[in-house]
């Protein structure tokens, strides 16, 4: 059994990207946080013991994922779009420009970008991690690329 101190440990290291992935599904901000609360519950209840911090982190974004999927399911949501608010203030960044093109993918891309940039995972962690072929995720990375390129270009960004 997960003592309250361990739960609050890893609550605290994961919050975030428990939260970045409801993000990343397209969750409005109260339905990002009920998959933060079912995220946490769910670890009391599992009692699952975690190797290290990367199976931590991993055991996270699999479970919120799935989470969303669920959600997502059952309200019958199509892909919605993100309030400007909730994606903009979920992370403390200088760019909130970046953010909210990341944030206006096609979830198909958003996750892998998310998990790539955000979180730092590999792309071959990140095909482990959302049950794609390493191959795909490379190509979703590239479209994801060149998809923001265009947009931030379209509005007077260069880099």
């Amino acid at each position: 059994m997960i003592s309250d101190q361990e739960l609050t440990d890893i609550y605290l290291r994961q919050i975030k990207t428990v939260y970045g992935i409801a993000l990343c599904h397209g969750l409005q901000a109260a339905d990002c946080e009920d998959i933060v609360h079912n995220t946490f519950l769910r670890l009391l209840e599992s009692g699952t013991i975690f190797k290290n911090a990367k199976h931590e982190k991993g055991w996270c974004i699999v479970t919120a994922s799935n989470l969303c999927i669920d959600l997502l399911r059952s309200k019958q949501f199509g892909q919605s779009e993100i309030r400007e608010d909730d994606a903009v203030t979920h992370l403390e960044m200088t760019d909130q420009t970046l953010y909210r093109a990341v944030m206006s993918l096609p979830l198909r891309l958003r996750m892998p970008v998310h998990l790539f940039y955000y979180e730092g995972y590999k792309s071959r962690e990140i095909a482990r991690l959302l049950q794609r072929k390493d191959s795909t995720i490379r190509s979703q990375l590239a479209e994801a690329r060149a998809l923001l390129k265009e947009q931030l270009e379209s509005k007077g960004y260069e880099y």
